[in-house]
């Protein structure tokens, strides 16, 4: 087994690494370490989120830096604020007994010249995101003609969200002798054309965990049908009391929605999405690392970079759009030696979707039951059950109460006193929890517990199925068609997720669906026809806008599938 001992860092270094109880490197820190140690040459880096990235180039860097050079000599690429606040960080805490290397952090959001006047005052390490980065160029106060490193961090996420242009300046502005670490979850094409161009002659190292494994990691999913995901979610935090995990929606909407009906039903919730101003951002990651709050419901863009330790739990809203995020996701939970669950909620649609993720990862779903009302009760009075049985303090005042009292009752009715209590009790945490609209449905599909996933039909169709075995086709539906298919890159759960868009919880049949090439058709209750074309219509599916209207099927696709 190799140790942090074992690698040639500062002295300095292996103190802060000792203090925070770092024994054993991961694997990506295990093959980039040594390498930055030992050689000048570019590194791309392909490792998933969560196995220490920080860490890998972070060490070896801050033992090759000078401490007499003043000037700028590393700088650190992020696609958002919060995983530069992260980095930075580690890297102050890394730096701990190196008092003549400063770490600043520069990104959008925050006031731009308070960050002015910390460069100013003297930095080795920079962090940022692409645009503040740039704008600090530009405006002549970040000066990079003496950096040594430059390293992207989830260069694959950057890219995603358009910083291409930005990170050419950048590397641009930097001198053709520095070292270039490039660390990503995927190699794209554009990553490749990076590399061509401002890289020479990296070294690609593999990092991944063998299969996508992670066996600290549970991998659940539970069917459950869109209007009652809130339900399901909280009935499941009832079974699981020491939950402390994030909640991953895919729209900023759905994010709001969810966080504000925790809040209702008093779990303690903090929300992140793309409208929550940067101060707000901040006490509310504050607050959920102090675990003031237990849940962080968040969407994908928003929680990149948050990195907070001990989660239990990471929950999935629907199965990702972007199969490759469910592992980035996953991998918040179950490090340092702790075990995690990684759970998706998913609709009945989904469960391919479910199967290509086990296959491309390696890993095993387990179905769990959706909670019933029966069994969130039962658990809650076990809980109250023990919390009588176990050891407490009691106030004088208590004392005296009870004991006036079992002074007026007679000693051969103290045992229907103690029973008419406990009903009393009973009927309190009955009351709790009102029965859902979930709880009136009998005979809802659903699998045995099993390892993997199984196909299934239900109630919303099948795609491209004829003869409407798994539908509500018929009387009462109509057919709408929509101006999007497959060379828009739509698919059934895509489609399904618009509709639950703008039905907000109520209960929409989805019939048969047909996917073609340029459209795609749905059946839908007559009743929410109106609703649907308008509402539908309002929205814009990756940028493009949609039309939906009443119309006679779409013919099957002729692309194989």
């Amino acid at each position: 087994m190799t140790t942090f001992s074992e690698f040639k860092l500062l002295p300095a270094v292996h103190k802060a690494l000792e203090e925070k109880n770092f024994i054993e490197p991961t694997p990506v820190q295990e093959k980039v370490i040594p390498h930055i140690l030992d050689s000048n040459q570019d590194i791309i880096a392909i490792a998933q989120t969560g196995t220490g990235k920080t860490a890998a180039f972070g060490l070896p860097v801050l033992s090759k830096m000078s401490d007499v050079d003043q000037s700028i000599q590393t700088v650190i690429l992020s696609p958002t604020r919060e995983l530069a606040m992260q980095i930075a960080d580690d890297m102050r805490s890394f730096s701990k007994y190196l008092p003549r290397i400063k770490v600043i952090a520069v990104y959008g959001g925050s006031s731009i010249q308070d960050q002015i006047y910390a460069i100013k005052r003297g930095a080795n390490v920079v962090v940022g995101t692409p645009g503040r980065m740039l704008d600090l160029i530009k405006r002549g106060v970040l000066k990079l003609g003496g950096v040594k490193w430059m390293i992207l961090d989830e260069a694959d996420e950057m890219l995603k969200m358009g910083f291409v242009e930005d990170i050419s300046e950048i590397l641009a502005s930097t001198p053709e002798t520095k070292q270039t670490l490039l660390f990503s979850a995927t190699m794209s094409r554009t990553i490749e054309q990076i590399a061509r161009s401002y890289m020479h002659s990296p070294v690609r190292i593999e990092a991944k965990l063998a299969s996508g494994k992670n066996l600290a990691i549970t991998h659940q999913y539970m069917i459950v049908p869109a209007r009652d995901k809130v339900t399901a979610l909280q009935r499941y935090r009832e079974l699981n009391p020491g939950m402390y995990g994030i909640v991953f929606c895919r729209t900023k909407r759905e994010a709001q929605e969810i966080g504000d009906a925790m809040l209702k039903d008093g779990y303690p919730t903090g929300v992140l999405h793309g409208d929550i101003e940067q101060s707000h951002r901040t006490r509310i990651m504050e607050a959920f690392k102090k675990k003031e709050t237990s849940f962080l419901v968040a969407t994908d863009v928003a929680a990149r970079g948050i990195d907070v330790a001990k989660l239990t739990h990471v929950i999935h809203i629907g199965v990702p759009e972007k199969f490759e995020s469910y592992v980035h996701r996953s991998g918040r939970t179950g490090r340092a030696s702790e075990k995690g669950i990684s759970m998706v909620l998913a609709h009945l649609r989904e469960h391919r979707a479910l199967k290509r993720i086990e296959q491309m990862n390696g890993i095993t779903f387990q179905e769990i039951p959706v909670p019933k009302r029966e069994d969130i009760i039962k658990a809650d009075i076990n809980r109250y059950v023990q919390s009588v049985d176990s050891d407490f303090e009691v106030s004088k005042m208590a004392r005296k109460y009870v004991d006036e009292i079992i002074q007026n009752v007679p000693q051969e009715e103290m045992d229907g006193l103690a029973k008419k209590l406990l009903l009393h009790a009973v009927e309190e945490r009955i009351a709790k929890y009102p029965e859902k609209e979930m709880d009136k449905m009998q005979n809802r599909p659903q699998s045995k517990n099993s390892s993997g996933i199984r196909g299934r039909e239900g109630s919303y169709g099948r795609e491209g199925g004829r003869g409407g075995q798994g539908g509500y086709g018929g009387e009462g539906m109509k057919t709408l068609v929509i101006s999007l298919g497959r060379r828009n890159a739509l698919t059934v759960p895509h489609l399904l997720g618009m509709i639950n868009e703008v039905s907000r919880g109520e209960r929409v049949d989805i019939g048969q669906i047909e996917i073609g090439d340029t459209q795609a058709s749905f059946e839908a209750p007559s009743n929410f026809v109106t609703k649907l074309c308008r509402e539908m219509s309002a929205n814009r599916f990756r940028g493009q806008k949609v039309y939906v209207r009443e119309g006679a099927p779409v013919r099957r696709s002729s692309r194989r599938r």
